[in-house]
């Protein structure tokens, strides 16, 4: 989880990518569910860079709400 003040970018997906496959080799997970979450959204080709990698994700605060 990281907190800062700028779009979610393509460098990150793709060290987000590096580092869910890492734990999962180590982990030995077969398969899992990517998903990000930024409050101040993403960079238009870094939405198309995760839909192409199956990754999902939102910028909907309602992420955040318990209920």
């Amino acid at each position: 989880m990281k907190n800062r003040k700028a779009k979610f970018s393509v460098r990150e997906a793709e060290e987000f990518q590096e580092k869910a496959a890492e734990l999962m080799r180590l982990e030995d997970i077969g398969k899992a569910v990517l998903f990000v979450f930024s409050v101040n959204g993403f960079f238009k080709n870094t939405l198309a860079h995760m839909e192409r990698h199956g990754i999902a994700w939102s910028s909907d605060r309602r992420w955040l709400e318990k209920g």
